[in-house]
């Protein structure tokens, strides 16, 4: 089983989020993060360290419109570039690599890429 070994502390998700997290059990290291953009494009972010899982949901208008999760995460990070912050995960796996990106402004994108080694 895979555990999240590196991933941003409190203070940096709170940061990128811009708030607490809406969920936390401190036992099992599981959390989840809510954003909004202005467009109303709502994004919730959670994840299990001990588990080894991350995932996205995505909702607009109350609607649930897209959903994706990953096993086997061994790390996530926030990176920083010139168009702003993301957060970002590879997750190696078997035969396949999966690369997850988050960005929430100026509006909320998530991209979830997979491919074949």
């Amino acid at each position: 089983m895979t555990f999240i070994e590196k991933r941003p502390d409190s203070i940096d998700l709170l940061s990128f989020f811009e708030s607490e997290p809406f969920f936390s059990n401190e036992m099992d290291h599981h959390y989840g993060y809510e954003y909004t953009d202005s467009n109303g494009m709502k994004l919730i972010f959670s994840y299990a360290a001990l588990e080894g899982w991350i995932q996205t949901i995505i909702e607009f208008n109350g609607e649930k419109i897209s959903q994706h999760l990953s096993e086997g995460v061994s790390y996530f990070e926030i990176k920083s570039e010139k168009k702003g912050e993301y957060l970002s995960s590879e997750i190696t796996f078997d035969e396949t690599v999966t690369r997850m990106e988050i960005r929430l402004k100026p509006y909320v994108s998530v991209q979830w890429n997979t491919l074949i080694k």
